[in-house]
Order: structure tokens, then C-alpha cells, then sequence
């Protein structure tokens, strides 16, 4: 859908005050000690008491860690994650570091002897498996498809495999892996709908979704499924769309946009997003799926002109527009419908003009101190690779090895640079 031509802005006066309202109300919260709580939700059906969650260090895991970790104190949260190039385990470790009941530990989840040691050790009766390579465009790059498998559908059966003991599995896939949907002839997907997956990155989200259901129909595994639309919010690395549109503004840059910017996405506040896993993880049935999205469809143009009004730049919308050339294949939209997820009591609470002031205050803060090179990952096309390492990883894990706990001291630090590392809070 091409709408690069006819597309108009909404600077109204209407929507310039719901802007200036929500900066209002942005400065004043505070992630981490500020959750979107679920009065409707009914009774607990499943109390876990050890949970293992897997990409800690990342986006969507780190918020579902800080969560689980604050608003439930009695349960034992240990945060999982191999320290990629997206990764950051400060976002995890530095608001938990007062929480005695929260563990990271640096581990590749395709370690299976390591990650059955850690589920042994740590006594895990529940797995939420959040840790995969996400980037569709990275999936297009040459070598990019054999490390989405190995990451996304050999590390997901690794898990399984490790994980046939405890009592709930809850495993995050994503609304990609439906296919893609149609402007002219709109179905919302359920989850009833078939996989039909259209890039790199979906197929192996899907081959990891079917892993998931063939164990628990093969071993009875008490599996629990998610596929949400797309989350934005802090700790999202600078890759995709909203942060990157943030850092590109901030450093006097024009937003890339690809194609004519016309394709769709529904997007979700991150919070919101751990909001819908709590919900799931204690209110979810076994053997279901739940869809996970919000009410917040937007072209890449609306994402585009919406961060330049929050930022105070939308006098300008012309000449901070680039359009660029589309990326392999860039699916119209993901329509999808949330009725059995909201049927548990969940809902969406933060507006997407609060998410947006949210978010655009928190990477301004971050970009600040940001000591990470981001050159490769703000061009219009990625320029970095699925398989590269977290970059500070040699500084963070010499300076983690020389302040561990006299238990560890014989360790080298040729030893902490593998997956044996542990850094508790």
C-alpha cells in the first residue's frame, strides 16, 4: 500500500494535547517500580515457585523479569541469556540488584548440560522462554537463516528436552508466524489460524511454535503458547523501528523509511506486553495459545510523524522523512485478535501517545551513556549480523569475574568468559 503521496499528518490541536498530557505523565513514572495491574484477573490457576526465564538480558524478558521479581517476592526468578549483540544485562541486573530473590546467569540455552545443571540447581518448576533472534532483516542477510534456526528451533528443543519435568512451560512465539494479512480482505487472526510463514525469521519461529506443540502432544508437557504483535518500549535495542527512529532523530538524522512506509503494525507498550505474560503464566490453560496485542495499528508513516510531534519536531516532517528501498519482503500487516487473552482478565492500559513519551524520554536518558557503536545499526538497511556478540561483553565479563563471591574465586576468567558465567544480584 503505497501511501507516501497522500499521507497527512495529524499535527491537530486535539492530538498535540494528548501529546503534551502524556510527556506530562511520562516524566513522572517510573518503570520500574510502576506496573500495569490486572483487577480483573481472576483467581490463580497455576502459583509457580521458581521460574527460569530465558533472555533476561534482552527486551521483552527483562521487563517480564523485573515484573515477576517485584510484584511477586516469594518466587525464585533466575534470568537466562547468552549476552548477545542485543543484549544488556544491566537492564535486568541494576533494577533487581536490591531483589534477593532474582539470579542472572550468562548461558546459551543450546547448552543442554549446563541448562540442566541450572534447572536442577535452582529447583525450576516453571520455564518462559523469551530468548530468540527477532530481527527480520537480519534474517535476510547472508548466514542469517542458519542462525535463526540454530537459536530459534534448536534452542527452543533443547529447552523442551531440559524442561520435561516441570510443571508449566510458557513459550513465546509471534503473530508473524500466521502470515500476513490483507488490507482489501480483512480476517483477524485467532489462534486457531494455520502457520503460514513468510521470511526467514517467522519459518523458524514457526518450526520452534510446531516443536512446542508436537512435545506436548508427545510427552504430555504442560505448554502454554504466545504470539504477540509488536512491542516497543526501553530496553528495545536500536534495531527496530521506534528506538531506531529515536536515535536517528536524536543524533540530526532523517527516519529511514522502507518502501513507502504503507505497511502496518500493531504495537503494544512493553509493560502491557508483561502484563499479558503474568496473566497467561497464572490464568493460562495448558495446551493453548493466546494471542497477545493491543489496539494501536499504525503505518511506519503514523510511527514516524508521531515521534517527531513527541519530540518537538514535527515543523520539520518533510526533511526528516528518507524514504529507502524495501527490504526483501516486507509482509502488509498482522491482523490478529486478543478476545481470549482479554477473556482472562488482561487489557491494555497504557495509550499509545503515553507509550511513545514513555519511550522517547527513556532512550534520550540512554543515549546519553550509550558507549555501544551504533553506526551499523542506525543505516536504513542493518549492517551487523545475527551471530555477533554482545560488544562490551570482554569489559562486562572481566570486570564481573574480579568482583564474584569468594565461592567462585577459583575460577579463571577464561572460565567466566564461557557459559558458566553468573552475575547475582
Amino acid at each position: 500500500m503505497d501511501v507516501s503521496k497522500t499521507f497527512e499528518p495529524d499535527f491537530s490541536q486535539t492530538r498535540r494535547a494528548l501529546v503534551e498530557a502524556a510527556k506530562v505523565r511520562a516524566k513522572q513514572y517510573d518503570i520500574y517500580e510502576e506496573f500495569p495491574l490486572l483487577p480483573k484477573l481472576g483467581e490463580h490457576r497455576y502459583v509457580p515457585k521458581s521460574i527460569l526465564v530465558t533472555g533476561a538480558a534482552g527486551f521483552i524478558a527483562s521487563h517480564v523479569c523485573i515484573r515477576l521479581a517485584k510484584l511477586y517476592p516469594e518466587y525464585r526468578i533466575v534470568g537466562l541469556d547468552k549476552l548477545s549483540y542485543c543484549s544488556d544485562e544491566r537492564q535486568v541486573t541494576e533494577p533487581l540488584h536490591s531483589c534477593s530473590n532474582f539470579r542472572f546467569v550468562q548461558m546459551d540455552i543450546c547448552n543442554a548440560e549446563k541448562i540442566h545443571a541450572l534447572m536442577v540447581e535452582e529447583e525450576i518448576d516453571t520455564v518462559m522462554h523469551l530468548a530468540a533472534q527477532s530481527h527480520v532483516d537480519l534474517s535476510f542477510k547472508e548466514g542469517g537463516p542458519q542462525q535463526f534456526v540454530i537459536d530459534n528451533v534448536l534452542g527452543t528443543t533443547v529447552l523442551l528436552e531440559c524442561a520435561k519435568k516441570v510443571r508449566r512451560f510458557v513459550h513465546c512465539s509471534t503473530d508473524e508466524v500466521y502470515g500476513e494479512g490483507s488490507f482489501s480482505e480483512r480476517i483477524d487472526f485467532d489462534e486457531t489460524a494455520p502457520l503460514r510463514p513468510n521470511n526467514p525469521y517467522s519459518a523458524s519461529k514457526a518450526g520452534a511454535d510446531l516443536m512446542v506443540q508436537s512435545f506436548y502432544k508427545s510427552f504430555g508437557m504442560p505448554l502454554v503458547i504466545t504470539r504477540g504483535n509488536n512491542v516497543y518500549g526501553p530496553h528495545q535495542f536500536y534495531e527496530k523501528v521506534v528506538p531506531k527512529f529515536i536515535a536517528q532523530l536524536s543524533s540530526d538524522r532523517a527516519v529511514t523509511i522502507h518502501g513507502s512506509g504503507g505497511t502496518t503494525r500493531n504495537f503494544l507498550h512493553v509493560q502491557d506486553t508483561a502484563s499479558a505474560f503474568d496473566a497467561i503464566l497464572h490464568c493460562g490453560e495448558v495446551g493453548e495459545a493466546y494471542n497477545i496485542g493491543g489496539k494501536n495499528e499504525k503505518t511506519v508513516l503514523d510511527v514516524a510523524a508521531d515521534l517527531l510531534l513527541v519530540m518537538g519536531l514535527d515543523q520539520d516532517f518533510e526533511k526528516l522523512v528518507q524514504y529507502v528501498p524495501d527490504r526483501a519482503h516486507n509482509d502488509a500487516c498482522y491482523p490478529i485478535t486478543n478476545a481470549k487473552l482479554c477473556a482472562l482478565g488482561w487489557q491494555e492500559q497504557h495509550s499509545w501517545e503515553f507509550g511513545l513519551a514513555n519511550t522517547v524520554s527513556y532512550f534520550r536518558e540512554q543515549l546519553k551513556s550509550e558507549v555501544r557503536d551504533l553506526s551499523k545499526v542506525l543505516e536504513a538497511h542493518p549492517m551487523h549480523k545475527s551471530s555477533d556478540l554482545q560488544q562490551r561483553s570482554f569489559e562486562s565479563l572481566s570486570t564481573t569475574a574480579s568482583s564474584m563471591p569468594s565461592s567462585n574465586s577459583s575460577m579463571s576468567l577464561e572460565d567466566c568468559q564461557g557459559l558458566n558465567l553468573e552475575v547475582e544480584s
